[in-house]
């Protein structure tokens, strides 16, 4: 009996998944849910738009989620019901059933599941978890569960997040025909093990086998396949077929810096692909002078034995003659040992399928549209339309294009970065690699490493700039303002507040921008933060303006939050909140808060009261955390200005000014209300002045 013959797996909607005859269980040695505002708000706006992709006249197709990996348990006597352990798979089934649970009670939603898709769902030896699901089945938001410690709180974020997502797209989301999608054309592969699998050796074969072939393999090998076709020359048609290979590999590898994982443990070849002071910017200025210096670049000095290809693609002598190993040392004397990778510092924006989509949008002249070409759903389709009908220098431009902008992305677009001195969340980081060298006292030769400075630090070099100077967190979170340096407002800042607004890759136009931008630069030195600021300023003013101000400006959740993002940005800027913390960072805060509630927990007093006519206004909410919204949404207004004070100071400047405003005037009404709305609105028509 093998796992390969004794698999059965079917295709199922979700309806299928969730039928009344199937019951899933999560194992006690799974770990517990961990999904989070990106992956959650990318499956519904995912989900959202395959929707709108359907056409009348075509049948509807399917939208492929993924795959439930189970394992069925014996039947009990008489049960027409199977009961599958949960062996790979449990987050996006535990989301499905938040998912589920919330639209079958939607008020807005006439139609009725076949069952209660919490029922199909249960936890072994996780009380928690079980109680938190059963209260949810009784809910529509996550401000309607008790605060409880009995409540698994990673479930009861996600269901914040699912309403507060759905609620925000009320505007363009029919909810029946949503939950009809939903459970009809979403569809998942359940895998079934056969009973009695050795899930222990299930686990090593699924962790040591070989990667599933994915949309960017495909992309990569057609587009090999047209450079192969277009040279006549078999030599030098395999070698930029090589070069090619190298290229697409070291850009997919989104989490470390490009300058490393080109040219991994080979600082001389580093040397001859990026500035030579500084490794900061790429040095060839064509693909064909790319290809030219890769080749004539001395292998790696971190194996000088090794019989395999060298960081530079070709093959090096199983031995080398004593004249020979001098030269060698003596060309490469940085390298003493294997560099370690900052994968693990390091977390990219986007994921290689997206960053290849900004890339082809602005390889194709599209950059200035704002909306489409972004889908990475599409890759193949999208290029196979740019290539297909063209030759073999077309794709030696956009791999060319690609690792330029690669280049560029890592200086000019926001890392999450990792230190032993942040926190386990991480921090924002907008920097770029510097050349960094130091003596090896054993053997008294120069090493040679990557280091990281602010990108706009002043000077090129590190000998004439600041960049040795050890960065306080707080510095490099308002990204490292300087002495005679220019931060009308930290492009860090800006776009940090742009990535928490937009979660969607799709929705990311921004990079877009950016890149589009830089890439017109002929030399990267020059580009200045000003000019950064002002393209994704505009970009947002447009934004800005189209959510709030374009028609009848909206109210409660139907206000996008690029309003509640930008209007804490500005009075970050502008420092309308006295006193407020400066170390003030954009985090994931997706939900929206009624400072006064809607659902009081007790009864305000004379003068506490906030009308319906202004419950739900711009004066009235501020952007939190979902976490934080379930903790105080009920309270009154001035129990949450003097008992969370340290707790609405890291949710948002807005929520922060409308809670000095209650302590400064003792209560929270109507009349403060209508004067904090027009304080907004005067901040933003002010700010969208400065927009054509």
């Amino acid at each position: 009996m093998t796992l390969t013959t004794d698999l059965r797996s079917e295709a199922l909607s979700v309806a299928g998944v969730f039928s009344p005859d199937s019951r899933y269980s999560v194992p006690a040695y799974q770990r517990n849910y961990a999904w989070e505002t990106p992956q959650i708000e990318q499956l519904i706006l995912d989900i959202k738009a395959a929707m709108h992709e359907q056409t009348g006249d075509q049948a509807p197709k399917s939208y492929f989620l993924g795959n439930l990996v189970v394992q069925a348990r014996p039947l009990s006597p008489g049960s027409k019901i199977t009961e599958y352990s949960v062996i790979d798979g449990q987050q996006r089934l535990t989301t499905l059933t938040l998912l589920l649970s919330y639209l079958s009670r939607a008020r807005k939603n006439s139609l009725q599941l076949p069952s209660n898709p919490i029922e199909n769902l249960t936890y072994d030896s996780r009380p928690r978890s079980a109680e938190t699901l059963r209260l949810i089945s009784h809910v529509t938001s996550a401000g309607e569960l008790p605060e409880e410690d009995r409540l698994d709180a990673g479930i009861v974020n996600a269901f914040g997040i699912i309403s507060q997502t759905l609620k925000q797209l009320d505007k363009d989301l029919n909810l029946d025909a949503f939950t009809r999608f939903v459970l009809d054309q979403v569809t998942v592969v359940r895998v079934e093990l056969p009973f009695g699998t050795d899930l222990n050796r299930y686990f090593e074969i699924m962790n040591t086998r070989g990667q599933q072939l994915q949309q960017v393999d495909i992309v990569k090998a057609r587009l090999m396949s047209v450079l192969h076709n277009g040279n006549h020359d078999p030599a030098a048609s395999a070698v930029e077929v090589a070069a090619f290979a190298w290229i697409w590999d070291a850009c997919a590898e989104m989490h470390s810096y490009v300058q490393q994982s080109l040219t991994m443990g080979n600082t001389s070849l580093r040397s001859k692909m990026f500035t030579a002071g500084t490794w900061a910017w790429l040095k060839p200025q064509s693909f064909a002078e790319l290809v030219e210096s890769w080749t004539a670049a001395p292998p790696s000095s971190a194996d000088p034995c090794d019989s395999s290809s060298s960081q530079s693609g070709f093959p090096r002598a199983t031995t080398m003659s004593l004249d020979e190993a001098i030269k060698y040392y003596e060309a490469v004397p940085a390298d003493i040992a294997e560099e370690e990778s900052d994968a693990e510092q390091f977390r990219s924006t986007i994921e290689y399928p997206s960053f290849l989509m900004h890339v082809l949008k602005v390889f194709k002249g599209h950059a200035a549209e704002a909306d489409g070409g972004l889908d990475d759903s599409h890759l193949i389709r999208s290029f196979d339309e740019e290539f297909s009908k063209h030759d073999a220098e077309h794709v030696r431009e956009f791999i060319f294009l690609l690792l330029r902008a690669r280049n560029l992305f890592d200086a000019f677009i926001l890392k999450r970065e990792y230190l032993a001195r942040s926190s386990d969340e991480g921090m924002w980081s907008l920097r770029r690699v510097v050349k960094r060298s130091s003596r090896e006292s054993r053997r008294g030769l120069e090493r040679q490493s990557i280091g990281y400075v602010g990108t706009f630090a002043p000077g090129e070099h590190p000998e004439d700039s600041d960049s040795d100077v050890e960065y306080t967190a707080s510095e490099i979170q308002t990204h490292v303002v300087r002495p005679g340096q220019f931060v009308p407002g930290g492009l860090l800042q800006l776009q940090s507040m742009l990535r928490v607004t937009y979660t969607s890759p799709r929705t990311m136009h921004w990079i877009t921008l950016v890149l589009d931008f830089v890439l017109q630069q002929p030399d990267p030195t020059n580009v200045a933060e000003r000019d950064l600021l002002e393209i994704l300023l505009t970009h947002t003013r447009s934004r800005v303006h189209d959510a709030y101000f374009a028609d009848v400006p909206p109210v409660g959740f139907s206000i996008p939050r690029i309003v509640f993002t930008y209007l804490d940005f500005l009075l970050l800027r502008g420092n309308h909140v006295p006193g407020f913390s400066s170390s003030f960072t954009f985090g994931f805060r997706t939900s929206i808060e009624h400072f006064f509630p809607q659902h009081p927990s007790e009864q305000p007093g004379e003068g506490e009261a906030v009308s319906n006519e202004l419950l739900h206004s711009l004066g009235n909410l501020a952007l939190v955390s979902v976490s934080n919204n379930s903790r105080f949404s009920n309270l009154l207004p001035g129990a949450k200005a003097e008992g969370f004070k340290t707790t609405i100071e890291t949710q948002s400047p807005k929520l922060a000014l409308m809670a000095s405003m209650t302590r400064a005037a003792g209560a929270w009404n109507d009349a403060l209300v209508k004067q904090h709305h027009e304080d907004m609105e005067r901040v933003l028509r002010e700010d969208l002045s400065n927009w054509s």
